[in-house]
């Protein structure tokens, strides 16, 4: 079976066959822009056309080794972004499918709110793009099992479905990793969306529990699980998540899986005091390569497009970051 543990049903065998019965009567529409899709398209292409595929924008290296948070320029070596740096996530490490902006964010605005519950086969398989990242490549499916975000019932009353837990299944369909259903939501929260970090934080403290079922007979105890939601933003939710199984049934591995990854509330991006350890950065790809090592350098905002600097270390400064992004108050030391 493709699935386990409480309320995870498997996917119908008869699904595929059903599918590709209703390509052949009806003809079907992109999702993002409803234009006419030739038949036989395979993967996300059943759903989206060349156009709208075109506006997915993938998240490549170099990005953030623990939230996944993608950075242009040239990168050498794992860094944590200083979104990450200082905190204590619980995780191990996050995976994302894609970027915040584009056809995926109208997607997936769908199939939560408005109950469009066949997008799951399309997010699905931009979903399983993440299995390509190395850190899941060389998974064995035996030795893992995915876990969706639990709903609290009273709004999966409001949806009909958790989409954590159908993003679950249609990864399974593909990777062979079984699901397991292993938190419940203990209360309702506040929507996170317009909360700071710390606010999420205590917003989700005590939101979550490991099924007394799989604590009692030690399902849980020293696996390797993969947390699946389908935006990221902070990572608080997916920690208290992990933190939770860690500490109540024994889990000894916690990794995540989103199909978005949107950038932390503004102003809140970057910590007072911060740094990016190892870190290489040639935004333009222009600078000559360093004759040598550039201790920490003082640099404030998010927006480095258009430097011609190379970065060993950036140390974050936490002055006025205000209005509309990066006032660019910054001190940048450049190779001769």
């Amino acid at each position: 079976m493709a699935t386990s543990g409480p309320l995870a049903k498997p996917t119908p065998w008869w699904r595929g066959y059903t599918e590709a019965f209703l390509d052949l009567v009806y003809t079907r529409k992109c999702e993002g822009c409803e234009v006419f899709l030739p038949a036989q398209r395979q993967d996300e292409a059943r759903w989206l056309c060349d156009s709208c595929l075109n506006t997915v924008q993938r998240i490549e290296p170099p990005f953030c080794e623990v939230c996944g948070e993608a950075y242009d320029g040239a990168i050498s070596g794992t860094f944590r972004c200083g979104n990450c740096t200082g905190l204590k996530l619980h995780f191990d490490f996050a995976v994302a499918a894609c970027q915040a902006e584009g056809v995926v964010r109208e997607l997936i605005h769908k199939f939560k709110y408005n109950r469009r519950l066949h997008l799951r086969g399309v997010l699905g398989c931009l979903l399983g793009r993440t299995m390509e990242d190395t850190r899941l490549a060389a998974l064995n499916p035996a030795e893992w099992a995915l876990v969706p975000v639990p709903l609290h019932h009273a709004r999966q009353r409001e949806r009909d479905y958790n989409q954590s837990m159908e993003l679950c299944r249609e990864l399974s369909r593909i990777s062979s990793i079984p699901v397991m259903d292993a938190l419940r939501r203990t209360r309702s929260t506040t929507a996170q969306a317009s909360l700071s970090r710390h606010q999420r934080i205590e917003n989700l403290r005590g939101a979550f529990q490991v099924r007394s079922s799989l604590v009692q007979r030690g399902t849980l105890k020293d696996r390797a699980l993969l947390l699946v939601d389908d935006v990221l933003t902070t990572g608080s939710t997916t920690s208290e998540c992990a933190r939770v199984l860690r500490r109540e049934a024994g889990v000894q591995k916690v990794g995540t899986m989103h199909l978005r990854k949107a950038h932390p509330p503004r102003g809140k991006r970057h910590l007072s005091g911060r740094t990016y350890s190892g870190v290489e950065f040639i935004p333009n790809g222009n600078a000559p390569a360093p004759r040598k090592a550039i201790p920490s350098i003082p640099h404030h905002g998010n927006n480095r497009q258009g430097e011609s600097c190379r970065m060993v270390s950036i140390a974050v400064n936490n002055r006025a970051n205000t209005g509309r992004g990066c006032k660019r108050q910054c001190q940048i030391k450049r190779m001769n």
